[in-house]
C-alpha cells in the first residue's frame, strides 16, 4: 500500500493541536511520520517540538518510549536530553516488566555515554526501577 507524504503532512498539519489527545495507534503513526520527516530535513523535526512534548506526556507507555526516542535521535541539546532520560527513568519505574525496565535503563546508559555530564543527574533517579 502506497500512502502520499503530501496527504499525510497535510493531514498531519491539519489534526495538530488534537494529536496529544488521539488514540495510541494514531499517534505512534503519526511519530513515525515525524521521525521520516526529520531524516529527510533535521529542521522539520524542530517544527513538530511541540508535539513530541506534548506525546511524552500521554497515557500510553509506547507512545511516551517513542516520543523520547524521537526526541533525542540525532540531537545533544541537554534540555531535550534531560527530559528525554527523565521519561524514560519514569517508564521504567512504571513498568513492571523486567525486560521493559532493561531496554529503557539501557537507553538511559547510551543518552549518558553519547552526552557526558549532561544526564548524569539522572544517575540516582534509576534505582527505584532496579528493586
Amino acid at each position: 500500500m502506497s500512502i502520499s507524504h503530501d496527504k499525510a503532512l497535510e493531514y498531519l498539519t491539519g489534526v495538530l493541536d488534537g494529536v496529544p489527545d488521539g488514540d495510541e495507534l494514531l499517534q505512534l503513526v503519526e511519530l513515525k511520520f515525524i521521525r521520516k520527516e526529520s531524516v529527510q530535513n533535521q529542521a522539520k523535526k524542530a517544527r513538530y517540538l511541540w508535539l513530541i512534548f506534548h506525546l511524552l506526556e500521554t497515557y500510553a507507555s509506547t507512545v511516551v518510549y517513542e516520543a523520547a526516542t524521537l526526541l533525542t535521535a540525532p540531537t545533544n541539546n541537554p534540555v531535550t536530553v534531560k527530559v528525554a532520560a527523565g521519561k524514560f527513568i519514569e517508564l521504567s519505574i512504571k513498568e513492571a516488566d523486567s525486560n521493559v525496565k532493561l531496554i529503557v535503563l539501557d537507553h538511559v546508559d547510551q543518552l549518558r555515554r553519547r552526552n557526558k555530564g549532561v544526564s548524569s543527574w539522572k544517575s540516582c533517579e534509576c534505582c527505584p526501577a532496579l528493586t
